[in-house]
């Protein structure tokens, strides 16, 4: 135990600390961001600039993403691509952030918390409710240097809307099966349609398109929701969104093996695997170590943070 608070206390003490407002300034601009149509110029200039250079950033549902120019293809080309689909009146198996409002906010230098509520549009299935959870760790800058993602309860999300997604697969392309089958089918339509458009010469990882389809439907698994960042269909399918960015980065992720981001994976591992600096607050950390072996007793939210959360709010209401 003690050895391990003297790990923290250095962490710290090496660490740059940004001030309040720096990172509020960064969490509303990233709230502005990460909502239509914003999020399209902003995967089209190919770097946020929210995002420090060398940031890795983590999402529980896919993977973790290092370096501003991957992670801004992440999180904003693959909405972009999914708002282009919907907008030809195509199926669209993941949503893309209508809007946002910041419901939660904690902010205590260098780290910020926020819980945003965001509808998705789902295309033809509506606007859904998703939450959104962040933890992050900002520079002196007030750009974000590591970012903790969580979709809270996004595979309960999907599933819910499973069946409603197939029947509209079913009526867009005139086929039958069960759900699965058919939103198999219409994952693997658009994964080698974006190989066959983007992924030519030295990038090419299938023989033929037909190859590509075979692959997709006979021999990968269409996957749970919670297995975007494993070896499925559903993997390849997110990835669709990145390979008309960087196809020589992207393109060996929609392949046979996955190209390293589409694999097997280790819960152990995924679970116990930490950032590089400690994703803690200054003002807690020195309290942890001084408190080393206490319990400590906390309370949610901060003067401070519910005054920041309550601008933004208004913020958004305004815009509207």
């Amino acid at each position: 135990m003690h050895s391990a608070v003297v790990t923290l206390a250095f962490a710290a003490a090496v660490s740059a600390t940004p001030t309040f407002e720096q990172i509020i300034t960064g969490v509303a601009g990233f709230s502005e961001a990460f909502q239509y149509p914003n999020f399209i110029n902003i995967s089209a200039s190919g770097n946020y600039t929210g995002f420090a250079d060398n940031i890795v950033g983590r999402l529980d549902i896919t993977d973790t993403y290092t370096g501003s120019e991957l992670f801004t293809e992440y999180v904003f080309g693959l909405f972009t691509t999914m708002a282009e689909k919907a907008a030809k009146n195509e199926t669209i198996l993941i949503g893309y952030p209508q809007n946002q409002t910041v419901v939660s906010l904690g902010i205590e230098p260098p780290m910020a918390f926020a819980s945003s509520l965001a509808l998705f549009n789902w295309g033809p299935i509506g606007l859904v409710p998703v939450q959104i959870d962040s933890v992050l760790r900002y520079d002196d800058n007030g750009k974000v240097t590591q970012w903790d993602g969580v979709m809270r309860r996004f595979a309960w999300t999907a599933s819910t809307l499973e069946p409603a997604l197939a029947a509209s697969v079913r009526a867009e392309l005139n086929i039958s099966g069960t759900d699965r089958e058919v939103l198999q089918r219409r994952a693997a339509i658009d994964i080698c349609a974006a190989h066959t458009q983007y992924c030519t010469g030295a990038n090419v990882q299938y023989a033929s398109q037909n190859a590509c389809l075979d692959t997709m439907i006979n021999d990968k698994t269409f996957g749970e929701w919670y297995q975007i960042g494993e070896d499925s269909v559903i993997c390849r399918y997110i990835h669709t969104g990145m390979v008309a960015y960087r196809p020589a980065v992207h393109c060996p992720h929609l392949s046979v093996s996955g190209g390293g981001m589409c694999r097997d994976r280790s819960f152990a591992v995924d679970a116990t695997t930490q950032f590089a600096l400690p994703m803690i607050g200054d003002n807690s950390l020195a309290a942890l170590t001084a408190l080393a072996g206490s319990r400590l007793v906390g309370r949610t939210g901060g003067d401070n943070s519910l005054a920041a959360s309550t601008a933004l709010a208004g913020s958004h209401r305004r815009r509207r």
